[in-house]
């Protein structure tokens, strides 16, 4: 699968997970809930660095001041992390089922041309292709592999299931942009996932700190306008156990007035304040909140 080599061992992994996949869908994501509840446990028990920043995060930005039940939530953060990464699985299963409802359809109504598509990591945030297929048209996916091999033939897979002819952009990839940007110019959509995590710094949102333009969110902003496409914003909440709401949002346009930078600039900002009011009452469903380090500085380069 696009050029991932397995190991033995890591081949019976992945046979072992489409084998799940025939599952019903509540309780293939339930068995995906309890193993990362499970791993959970083991690093509260063990006392992982990883543990102490969700303590952290819980305390200050959900204002969870017991410690008891601070890890009470962090159990259930991971094991909903847990569900999502089974979900994979079957999302297009989870579409059919009624496991994933769209609200905001109207807003795809009469879109006949190429747009960025901006979406998070909250929810099962995969299922933001139930929107993007509607959409009927080509698209571009820059994103971030696993590093973990089976998990990134998974994630691909995944992708790969929905409807649309898609071109999948490594973006640690020396011509990852160019690729991009050739994609942008011939008429294609393009998908973005504006809070991304790159060596322990969550680029967006800001929640209260004082973040550069920079990331994916700075690239979205300036490719919108180098390319005069205007931006849809659509992100997954989990409305139950296995189950998701898929919020398509109205298009954001390029600003008339100002320079280039500047209009980039007032796209970013208010990106940022969509992901700000779609995280923050959400933050036990974002997933980049396990890495999520408000004194932590953007790494340089």
């Amino acid at each position: 699968m696009r050029g991932v080599k397995l190991k033995p061992m890591q081949q019976l992994k992945l046979a072992a997970f489409r084998v799940l996949a025939l599952l019903p869908v509540r309780p293939l994501s339930a068995l995906g809930a309890f193993l990362g509840a499970r791993h959970a446990k083991r690093g509260i028990a063990h006392k992982r660095a990883w543990i102490e920043r969700l303590h952290r995060n819980f305390e200050h930005h959900a204002a969870v001041a017991d410690r008891q039940l601070r890890e009470e939530k962090i159990v259930d953060f991971i094991g909903n992390v847990g569900s999502v990464y089974i979900e994979f699985l079957v999302l297009q299963k989870m579409a059919a089922k009624g496991h994933a409802v769209m609200v905001g359809e109207e807003n795809l109504a009469g879109i006949e041309r190429p747009v960025i598509i901006v979406s998070c990591h909250l929810g099962n945030w995969e299922l933001v292709g139930l929107a993007v297929q509607k959409l009927g048209r080509p698209l571009c996916d820059i994103y971030a592999p696993p590093a973990d091999p089976v998990r990134q033939v998974l994630a691909q897979e995944a992708r790969l299931r929905w409807k649309w002819p898609l071109e999948l952009v490594d973006g640690a990839a020396s011509n990852a942009l160019r690729r991009v940007d050739r994609a942008a110019a011939r008429g294609d959509n393009v998908l973005l996932f504006i809070d991304e995590e790159k060596d322990g710094y969550v680029s967006a949102p800001s929640l209260g700190r004082d973040i550069p333009y920079a990331g994916n969110r700075w690239y979205a902003a300036r490719l919108a306008v180098k390319h005069g496409m205007a931006i849809l914003p659509v992100y997954v909440e989990r409305v139950g156990a296995a189950d998701y709401r898929v919020n398509v949002e109205p298009l954001i346009e390029v600003p008339r007035e100002g320079e280039p930078r500047a209009q980039a600039q007032m796209l970013a900002d208010a990106l940022d304040a969509r992901l700000n009011a779609w995280i923050k009452p959400r933050l036990e469903q974002w997933m980049n909140f396990a890495y999520f380090d408000a004194a932590k500085k953007r790494p340089q380069g």
